[in-house]
C-alpha cells in the first residue's frame, strides 16, 4: 500500500522490480484523496505496467484494521499542512490568513490550545527559542502515524522523507523554518 503516490512513478518502479524478482503482490493499493492525482497515476501506470493494472486498487482513505503488508509513503509527511508560529517576547503566536479588503493577508494572533502546548513542549526539548523566532510545525504527522500503525495487523511501514532532526530544524540559525 502506498500513501500519496504522487505521479505514480514509485508504484511503477516498485511493481516492475517486484515482477523481475518474481515477488509481485496480489494487490497494490494506493491511498490518495486527489482525483487529479489518481487520474495521473492511472495514466502513468497504464503506460509503464499495463499488464499489472488489474492488481492496482485505489482507496479513498485508511485501510481496514488488520492490514497485512508493506506500507510505503514517499514525501507524505512533508506534504501535510503545517502551522506557522512565532516566539515574541516569550509569547507564542500563530500565523493566520485573513481577508483584507479584496485580498488575503497574514496576521499573527493567539495560538490554538493544541499549538500552544506543542510549541511549549518543543521549546522545552530544544532549550528555548530566541525572540522573534519563526518556524512551522506539522500537527498532523503524529496522529497520522498513530492511525496508520493501528491499521497494520502484520507488516511494516517504510516512510521516505528527508530533513533535519528536531534540534537542527529548530536551531536559532534556522529562523523562518
Amino acid at each position: 500500500m502506498e500513501f500519496g503516490a504522487g505521479s505514480g512513478a514509485l508504484a511503477a518502479d516498485l511493481l516492475q522490480e517486484l515482477e523481475l524478482l518474481d515477488c509481485l503482490p496480489d494487490r497494490y493499493l494506493i491511498v490518495d484523496v486527489s482525483p487529479d492525482l489518481k487520474a495521473r497515476q492511472r495514466v502513468l501506470l497504464q503506460q509503464r505496467v499495463p499488464e499489472l493494472l488489474d492488481r492496482i486498487h485505489w482507496l479513498a482513505g485508511f485501510p481496514e484494521e488488520g492490514f497485512h503488508g508493506l506500507i510505503v509513503a514517499n514525501e507524505v509527511l512533508d506534504a501535510m499542512p503545517v502551522h506557522r508560529f512565532r516566539v515574541e517576547r516569550e509569547q507564542i503566536l500563530e500565523q493566520y490568513v485573513e481577508i483584507a479588503g479584496e485580498r488575503l493577508s497574514t496576521a499573527w494572533g493567539a495560538p490554538s490550545a493544541v499549538l500552544q502546548g506543542v510549541v511549549e513542549r518543543l521549546m522545552y526539548k530544544v532549550g528555548g527559542l530566541p525572540d522573534n523566532f519563526e518556524s512551522e510545525i506539522n500537527l498532523r504527522a503524529a496522529p497520522w502515524l498513530r492511525e496508520v500503525s493501528q491499521r497494520i495487523g502484520k507488516g511494516l511501514m517504510l516512510l521516505i522523507d528527508y530533513g533535519y532532526n528536531r534540534a537542527e530544524y529548530y536551531h536559532p540559525q534556522r529562523d523562518q523554518g
